[in-house]
């Protein structure tokens, strides 16, 4: 891989191993997926290649990674409760998901959903910085 990128996603060197990769992750769970080569990190991608995930099933499982529930869910997109759950069990069943934080792990593993827009930057507190470069005599004796 060449420098320093903003390609995020689990990337393979040659296509060989995504490919190994790809071929397990659909004789394991039956997930569809695709090979992807990105110039941006010159390395391979696996992309999810199954179309029952369209852009509400999509939004569904952002707001279920922030960790709504069923009812906030249906408030915010405007569907019913029972519908959010039902489309849930659905997706749950596409990916072969024993539960909603795996369901949601192989979202993010297969790139069918990027979180990384959505969570905050932080930056760590100056005084923590400062404490940390001082000797231990010096951060114990007030500054005069």
């Amino acid at each position: 891989m060449a420098g320093t990128s903003s390609c995020r996603t689990t990337n393979f060197p040659d296509r060989e191993s995504a490919h190994r990769t790809s071929r397990r992750a659909r004789l394991s769970s039956q997930i569809d997926t695709r090979i992807e080569y990105c110039s941006e990190c010159e390395a391979w991608h696996l992309r999810n290649n199954d179309r029952r995930v369209d852009e509400l099933n999509q939004r569904l499982l952002v707001l279920t990674a922030l960790g709504l529930r069923a009812k906030e869910i249906s408030e915010d997109v405007g569907i019913s409760e029972d519908q959010v759950k039902h489309r849930m069990r659905d997706l749950q069943r596409v990916f072969k998901a024993i539960s909603r934080s795996n369901l949601i792990a192989t979202a993010i593993w297969l790139r069918v959903i990027d979180l990384e827009p959505l969570m905050p930057q932080f930056a760590p507190p100056t005084a923590l910085l400062n404490a940390r470069t001082k000797g231990p005599d010096e951060s114990a004796s007030p500054a005069k």
